[in-house]
C-alpha cells in the first residue's frame, strides 16, 4: 500500500501561482475592473472536496467567490470526450488562468 500525498502543499502551491497571476493581471493603483477575475476549474471525476477545499483556501487569502474572485467549474468525464469543448468555453469566458487535474487536461490545456 503506498501513502497517498498530502494535497495541502499542493494546493499552497497551486494559490500562491494563482495569486501571483491575479496580481499581475490587476496592477497597484489601477481601477477595478467592472468584472471579477475568473479561474477556470477542469478536473475529472467528482471532485467535489478538491473544490470545496480550494474555495477554503482562497478564503484564507481574502479572496471570496462572487465578491471578488468567480470559479467556472468544469467537471469531465474519464473518457475525456467533450475536454477540448470544456478548455475552448474556459477560454472564451477568459478565465485568468486554468486549474487542471490529470495528465490528459493540463495537456489539452497547455
Amino acid at each position: 500500500m503506498t501513502a497517498r500525498p498530502s494535497v495541502r502543499p499542493m494546493l499552497a502551491t497551486l494559490l500562491a501561482l494563482i495569486l501571483t497571476v491575479l496580481s499581475t493581471a490587476l496592477p497597484a493603483g489601477a481601477e477595478q475592473p467592472a468584472t471579477i477575475p475568473t479561474i477556470g476549474w477542469l478536473i475529472f471525476g467528482p471532485e467535489e472536496r478538491a473544490l470545496d477545499g480550494f474555495r477554503q483556501g482562497l478564503r484564507e487569502l481574502g479572496y471570496v467567490e462572487g465578491q471578488n474572485i468567480a470559479i467556472e467549474a468544469r467537471r469531465l468525464e474519464e473518457n475525456g470526450d467533450r475536454l477540448a469543448e470544456q478548455i475552448e468555453e474556459l477560454a472564451r469566458r477568459k478565465v485568468k488562468i486554468i486549474v487542471t487535474g490529470g495528465v490528459s487536461a493540463t495537456l489539452a490545456a497547455k
